[in-house]
């Protein structure tokens, strides 16, 4: 259990340092979407959480 927790922060962890650089990146819509959507397939984030990086990702951020 504890080794989980370690995991799912870890993940956490890893997404966020990422965003910023994905954002920066010249990368498609569609390439933005697929890095999103592997991270809410992965089980690992809440809805607000999902919904924070896809913010984050848009365009206009």
């Amino acid at each position: 259990m504890l080794n989980e927790s370690r995991e799912l922060e870890a993940d956490r962890q890893a997404l966020l340092r990422l965003l910023p650089h994905y954002a920066q990146w010249d990368l498609t819509t569609t390439e933005l979407e697929e890095f999103v959507r592997f991270f809410e397939e992965s089980g690992r984030f809440s809805a607000e959480e999902l919904a924070a990086a896809r913010a984050q990702l848009s365009p206009s951020a």
